[in-house]
């Protein structure tokens, strides 16, 4: 059970399309994940809609009426199509995010033109442009799927992103390989290479910036990932080392525990295997979108854990259309809990990489 749905539909058109809904999403064990307030406009003789208002509330309840109730507002977000495809998928859109409940605060638009799809609906070229709170351009990206698995996870791509001038800023090169039929069921890749270049013409070591494998090495009995690796090389040399561990995964994919260990390149052994920290991390809850909303983190010298630095208890509030964290609480600890300080930290103009 991934998870359960209460829907209400309140309003209907002539030809019996949804106007007005309510979507409360709640975890296997009835925890509420979120409640949404879509509302739909404009609707062609297919039942596309032209617009499409998302209100996401982080609280709320099915009462003894059976109507749904919410409350703590999080951002809205409103989806505007101005061409579909005779099969109905969006060709040209645009996408707002904003952070109060009237729509007038923007966080950021997004206008999207994707390319025709394929004869099973799956995208071929999709072009994003991204401006953010006052318009100023941030990045556009061109993206290539050149290939699909059987369940439709996305084998190669490649994904160019511009600056303002419309010059390069990088490209990437994407390979993801599925070897657990299981996992690929859920999407997860068993081995992902994600090359990054200065060019798109010459892919070799001279406009190199950085390769970055990641190894998915063990999953659960629902394909969900449990052991995962991360090695970034810079110039031939693998610089960083991440591993971590993925415990009590819902049935959504959300880790609740999980551990971090970090190293750095070492120039005895030419590998990254000097450890710098080790993290304990506690995900207390998860929108439905699988955005971390609290979280406590603590962070120790090393993995054998006999020296702990800090706590961290961390509360993202905002979270722009590609999960970027834009607004987040910290509060750090001592060891005993002696508080240091908090911080609040808004995040602006985001770009491709975050």
């Amino acid at each position: 059970l991934l998870d359960i749905q209460e829907i209400r539909n309140e309003l209907f058109d002539t030809r019996g399309n949804v106007l007005v809904q309510r979507i409360a999403t709640f975890a296997s064990d009835w925890t509420i994940l979120d409640v949404k307030v879509i509302t739909n406009e404009s609707l062609d003789a297919l039942g596309n809609a032209a617009k499409v208002t998302i209100k996401k509330y982080a609280q709320g309840l099915v009462d003894a009426d059976g109507y749904i109730q919410y409350q703590d507002f999080m951002d809205v977000t409103v989806i505007e199509t101005s061409l579909f495809d005779k099969r109905g998928n969006a060709l040209t859109q645009t996408v707002k995010k904003y952070s109060d409940e009237a729509g007038t605060t923007l966080i950021e638009t997004q206008s999207i033109t994707n390319a025709p799809y394929d004869f099973m609906d799956r995208a071929t070229r999709s072009t994003i442009t991204t401006t953010n709170s006052t318009g100023l351009f941030v990045d556009k990206q061109i993206i290539d799927y050149l290939g699909y698995d059987s369940y439709g996870n996305v084998v190669d791509q490649t994904i160019e992103r511009y600056g303002e001038l419309d010059t390069l800023i990088d490209y990437k090169v994407i390979h993801n390989t599925y070897a657990d039929m299981l996992a690929a069921r859920r999407g997860n890749a068993t081995r992902s290479t994600i090359t990054r270049y200065t060019s798109k013409e010459t892919l070799d070591d001279t406009t190199l910036i950085e390769r970055q494998e990641i190894y998915n090495n063990s999953f659960d009995t629902r394909g969900n990932i449990v052991d995962q690796a991360i090695e970034l090389f810079v110039d031939g040399k693998m610089a960083k080392r991440t591993v971590i561990h993925n415990s009590s995964i819902d049935n959504r994919g959300n880790a609740q525990n999980q551990s971090i260990t970090s190293f750095i390149y070492n120039p005895v052994t030419f590998t990254a295997d000097i450890e710098t920290g080790f993290q304990e991390i506690l995900n207390r809850t998860f929108d439905s979108d699988s955005n971390v909303k609290d979280q406590q983190v603590k962070n120790y010298l090393d993995s054998t854990k006999t020296l702990l630095l800090d706590i961290q208890e961390i509360r993202n509030e905002l979270f722009d259309t590609r999960g970027n964290v834009l607004v987040q609480r910290i509060a750090t600890f001592a060891s005993d809990w002696t508080i240091l300080d908090v911080k609040v930290i808004t995040n602006e103009s985001l770009d491709a990489l975050g």
